[in-house]
């Protein structure tokens, strides 16, 4: 979707002082958000064309991670972009362990 400037709006962020803590988020988000599939099952339905998505762009921002450090090796990308790209991929593999964990918990989101 198109970004837009909002001179009013409010963007609440925090910093995690670790990997580690920024991977708890990400797990934990992932559980949320498995939690939200099985509470809504009727509007967010889960199934081949769902995990055929999560596994597109599971494969996009790991490729995207790989090249953009080839890039930086070349000259073509920078530290900052490196870094973030990975840091993108980092959260996406920890969402899903955190989605699958709570999808597979028994008599939970299965």
């Amino acid at each position: 979707c198109p970004i837009e400037y909002r001179p009013l709006a409010l963007a609440f962020h925090q910093d995690r002082a670790s990997d580690e803590e920024l991977q708890q988020q990400a797990f934990g988000y992932g559980r949320g958000m498995a939690l939200l599939y099985a509470r809504h099952a009727e509007f967010l339905p889960w199934g081949m064309i769902q995990r055929a998505l999560r596994a597109r762009m599971s494969i996009r921002r790991t490729l995207a991670a790989s090249f953009r450090r080839m890039a930086h090796r070349v000259g073509r990308a920078d530290a900052e972009s490196v870094e973030f790209a990975d840091y993108l991929a980092m959260w996406d593999r920890w969402f899903w362990r955190g989605f699958d964990h709570e999808r597979q918990s028994p008599g939970r989101a299965g």
